[in-house]
């Protein structure tokens, strides 16, 4: 992805003291004279002044570590205090700004910093706030967590294994009489013939003989192609001294041809399903020249008549199967759900 600057835009800033909303490159409220803190962040106005030929060789702005007054990149004394800025805090750059607006107190008028609740000046609530909220972790710090807090949490897991273990693990030894066997054998059926298919222009067989295309996205990729559509979005990057960079980043979408087809291939077609009851015997009906069977696989039931009623034992083994005979005695391990685990004579 290429990115660009293709100019610079005026943030503002809301002083803490007055509520007073203050252009980005100001380094002192307008009207009660208070410097910008270090922790009053700038933000992006939906009507913000461009800047032209705009100057970023010199870096971000630089707070006093004394006064905290906002001093110009490469100044080495403060401008307010004459304070050493060898120790200063240069603000932040490089994070992205959304659109956002000072939040304007409908009763007092006071301009309140973005992500205010409540306006610092009349107290009243300001709805939504512009920006989401910082939210606590949900973790209880070790501090407010006690060991006898945990116990109910601790007892409902062990209610749960438990329960579980109960039910799915812990079994019982039960004697079944075999009182009926059924079974039931599914299999695929491929034919060959026309089908229609999708794919690439470039990658469609020669055999193949195309029905229609259209045009798709096939790639993004950093530099033009034939064929290919630039794709901008543009954001705002604070630079540190007031202004917010107007970054474009650009990648082309390369379009080509996604085509339906059609072509002779094997495909799949209705499958083959036989039931019986007792002994697995059956035949394959006959199928056409341009049809083939695939592999069989089956589903094997035994119901044992129990003193717990009547349980079902599924196998997908003919050879397990055909060792079960009717009115023949087993020996069942069975959870507590009625699964049978286990068989034994």
């Amino acid at each position: 992805m290429s990115k660009k600057t293709i100019g610079h835009v005026e943030l503002i800033w809301v002083c803490p003291n007055c509520g007073t909303r203050n252009g980005g490159l100001l380094k002192s409220c307008t009207n009660c004279g208070s410097p910008q803190p270090v922790n009053v962040k700038f933000v992006l106005d939906d009507q913000a002044r461009k800047i032209e030929n705009h100057d970023l060789s010199a870096g971000p702005d630089i707070h006093c570590p004394y006064c905290q007054t906002r001093n110009p990149a490469g100044a080495k004394t403060c401008i307010r205090c004459g304070g050493d800025l060898t120790e200063g805090v240069q603000r932040s750059v490089g994070h992205s700004l959304s659109e956002t607006k000072i939040l304007t107190c409908p009763e007092c008028g006071f301009h309140n910093p973005v992500g205010t609740a409540v306006c610092q000046k009349c107290g009243i609530p300001l709805g939504e706030p512009e920006q989401p909220k910082v939210v606590h972790s949900s973790t209880p710090s070790t501090s407010s967590v006690r060991p006898w807090m945990l116990l109910p949490v601790i007892a409902i897991i062990l209610i749960a294994c438990s329960l579980i273990w109960l039910l799915f693990f812990k079994t019982s030894i039960v004697y079944g009489v075999v009182s009926d066997l059924n079974w039931q054998v599914t299999t695929p059926v491929e034919e060959y013939g026309i089908v229609t298919v999708e794919n690439w222009r470039d990658q469609i067989p020669a055999a193949g003989i195309i029905i229609s295309c259209l045009e798709k996205v096939r790639g993004i990729q950093d530099m033009p192609a034939p064929n290919s559509k630039e794709i901008c979005t543009t954001e705002i990057v604070d630079s540190g001294d007031g202004t917010g960079a107007i970054v474009e980043s650009c990648v082309y979408e390369v379009y080509d041809d996604y085509c339906a087809y059609n072509i002779d291939a094997w495909h799949s077609a209705n499958p083959v399903i036989v039931e019986g009851n007792e002994a697995v015997i059956f035949d394959l009906p006959a199928i056409s020249s341009h049809q083939r069977y695939g592999t069989s696989s089956g589903v094997f039931n035994v119901v044992f008549e129990t003193e717990q009623g009547y349980l079902t034992y599924t196998t997908s083994s003919q050879n397990e199967y055909q060792s079960f005979s009717h009115g023949s005695e087993w020996i069942l391990s069975v959870n507590n759900v009625g699964e049978i685990l286990e068989i034994s004579q």
